[in-house]
């Protein structure tokens, strides 16, 4: 397994307005090294599951913490986590997010 793509992660600690908008920035957690799943292509499974389309899973080592997360950061661009799935005896850590090719603005 080759941990070849540094990822980003951060915690949604943000304050919120009279109007319930998140007022301030994402709180880094740290910074990690992951396998990159993505659909479609050669490799396209990830601890005998699918990548489904626009899902990209990052598959790291598991550390103590890292269930709060919100954001990851992959290339400059931000996007929200959809799942963080423990595999293994949480020896590795699998986080899916979506990539629609837009990121996320914030």
């Amino acid at each position: 397994m080759a941990y070849n793509t540094k990822a980003i992660l951060y915690v949604d600690e943000r304050a919120q307005d009279d109007y319930g908008q998140p007022v301030g920035e994402l709180t880094a957690w740290r910074s990690v090294w992951c396998e990159v799943t993505r659909a479609g292509g050669s490799r396209k499974t990830y601890a005998g599951r699918l990548a489904h389309e626009h899902s990209v899973v990052l598959t790291t080592h598991w550390r103590e913490g890292i269930e709060s997360c919100a954001f990851v950061e992959v290339a400059g661009k931000r996007y929200p986590i959809e799942s963080i799935v423990p595999e293994g005896r949480m020896r590795k850590v699998h986080i899916t997010y979506s990539d629609d090719g837009i990121g996320y603005a914030n």
